[in-house]
């Protein structure tokens, strides 16, 4: 008797480890993401590491996507000001005290807070019939967080957040006349980075650092997203200013024996060529695990 209950037992048991394999893998693949998803996740990753953080929570998350220009445009649709957003979650991260990393590390790992995130992100997404989720669908996943500090902060910042949806094609708003800074009659020139196959990662985040003053998400950020599009622009300074910083950087490159190409444009100088790769889906499916 007890011969046939493991001959009944056995095949059920393999059967139900096969399906659970298979579906495990078809909810992996539905849960498709952009580009622009992932590399944000990893300059919040970089973030993070840099101040002391053990894993990414979504105030890193949302400090990095704030850097995006088309996010910032849809945020602008709901009247929410992303730069003043960006400040104050700075500030808020500074006075929480960071879980500090046991050991020096090159990994990072995903709060489960941010998890759940991407969960709600990817439910928002198939909700209007999309097969991929994307940086709107990720904020108004955590505005609508029901009792977290975020959330609330989002709805303080503009009620509207909440009904945040993906428009793919939402141009950037172009702005309406020359830039200056304060106490300065000189109109501001726009730096920009050109992709090339030849300098070294380690290399280009060095000069936005160092030379441009980016923090390290924001450097990993930048660099990826000249990865992507072959071009990004990486700060709006005066002239003069400009022309220094690009001849510094173009100096320490070659002296590294790279190519690295830095040039000065016109103001309100944009590259988002049409058909960004940066904005196309994934490869991969996106792993929620790190």
């Amino acid at each position: 008797m007890a011969d046939d209950w493991v001959t009944l037992i056995g095949p059920l048991v393999g059967l139900t480890a096969m399906g659970t394999l298979i579906w495990t893998h078809l909810c992996r693949r539905r849960r498709g993401t952009t580009h622009e998803v992932e590399c944000i996740l990893l300059a919040a990753g970089r973030e993070a590491m840099a101040q002391g953080w053990s894993r990414v929570l979504p105030e890193h998350y949302l400090v990095i996507a704030l850097l995006d220009e088309r996010l910032v445009a849809s945020l602008r649709e709901t009247g929410c000001d992303a730069t003043a957003l960006q400040q104050e979650l700075r500030a808020q991260l500074a006075k929480r005290r960071p879980k500090l990393l046991p050991r020096p590390t090159r990994h990072y790992r995903v709060s489960s807070e941010l998890r759940r995130t991407f969960v709600r992100a990817a439910a928002f997404a198939r909700r209007e019939l999309l097969p991929v989720f994307a940086l709107e669908h990720v904020v108004r996943a955590m505005a609508d967080d029901e009792g977290s500090a975020l959330a609330e902060l989002l709805q303080g910042v503009s009620p509207d957040v909440a009904a945040l949806s993906h428009r793919a094609a939402l141009p950037v708003r172009e702005l309406a006349g020359p830039t200056y800074r304060v106490g300065s009659v000189e109109a501001l020139s726009t730096v920009v980075l050109w992709n090339d196959h030849q300098s070294p990662m380690p290399l280009v985040l060095a000069i936005l650092e160092e030379v441009f003053a980016k923090g390290p998400g924001e450097a990993m950020y930048l660099m990826l997203r000249v990865h992507f599009d072959d071009a990004a622009v990486i700060g709006e300074f005066t002239t003069v200013e400009a022309t220094a910083r690009v001849e510094e950087a173009t100096r320490r490159a070659r002296a590294a024996g790279k190519p690295l190409k830095v040039t000065v444009e016109a103001p309100h100088y944009r590259h988002e060529p049409e058909g960004s790769r940066w904005r196309q889906r994934a490869p991969i499916p996106f792993r929620l695990a790190r």
